[in-house]
């Protein structure tokens, strides 16, 4: 990869939603794992379903087509989803890498990173003490700022929250061939605690490939052990990290 040559100084690297962010995780995830992994239609529509719930419980979303409950069965419903969100306020975070142009001021999403503190605490991943666990996911860098620490940048912003959020644990999974990636989270104090292969169809050619799939964990107390604490270990049906620097 030739050396980048953009700015630095163009980069920011802020908290918090911005519009277009779900779009621009997703083409710079198909950018990247496209030729590379052969993702195609399925990925991004699997990515796409987990994007989109998440923004939801970031603490400034707001229901616009929300109407007021009238029967009792719709103000039991509505009563149930304002505690799960007032539960989730301070739980999640995004963090964007913005690229502004110096000539017109023009604003671009080059990296993203996202905390879920809801990946264990609802839904299907459901687990005992899943509200003292988060999920670090959907790390990218664009192709045109790799090689300029912007990985880095992103993920020691997210390491921040979970550490001034009272996390006890962080887990994230990704492939042993994002050399860089790897290196970053294990410089982190992330712990490997799972290496696997994983089989799977390319969506471009219909080939068989095998992924060598890794689990990492981060305790608070640096104490992970053989088996990287309760359901570290387990698959979490999420997909790897993209590409950092």
């Amino acid at each position: 990869m030739p050396p980048p040559t953009t700015d630095p100084s163009t980069i920011q690297i802020l908290p918090g939603y911005r519009p277009g962010i779900l779009g621009r995780t997703l083409e710079m995830h198909m950018d990247y794992y496209g030729p590379l992994a052969g993702w195609g239609h399925y990925f991004e529509s699997y990515m796409a379903s987990s994007l989109g719930p998440f923004l939801k419980r970031l603490d400034d979303a707001v229901d616009p087509f929300s109407k007021p409950p009238t029967t009792p069965e719709e103000k039991a419903a509505a009563a149930a989803k304002c505690e799960v969100i007032e539960s989730s306020k301070g739980r999640n975070q995004v963090w964007t890498a913005i690229q502004t142009e110096p000539d017109t001021g023009k604003q671009r999403i080059v990296g993203t990173a996202y905390i879920d503190g809801d990946f264990y605490r609802l839904g299907e991943h459901k687990e005992e003490g899943g509200e003292e666990v988060c999920r670090l996911r959907f790390v990218i860098v664009d192709e045109s700022v790799r090689g300029m620490g912007i990985g880095g940048k992103l993920f020691d912003a997210a390491m921040a929250f979970v550490g001034e959020k009272g996390y006890r644990e962080c887990r994230l999974s990704t492939s042993k061939a994002l050399k860089a990636a790897v290196k970053i989270y294990e410089r982190g104090g992330f712990v490997l605690v799972q290496d696997k292969i994983e089989e799977y169809i390319r969506e471009d050619n219909g080939k068989k490939e095998f992924w060598n799939m890794r689990d990492y964990v981060w305790r608070r107390d640096g104490n992970v052990g053989a088996n990287g604490g309760a359901g570290a270990a387990r698959a979490d049906d999420d997909k790897p990290g993209g590409e950092v620097d």
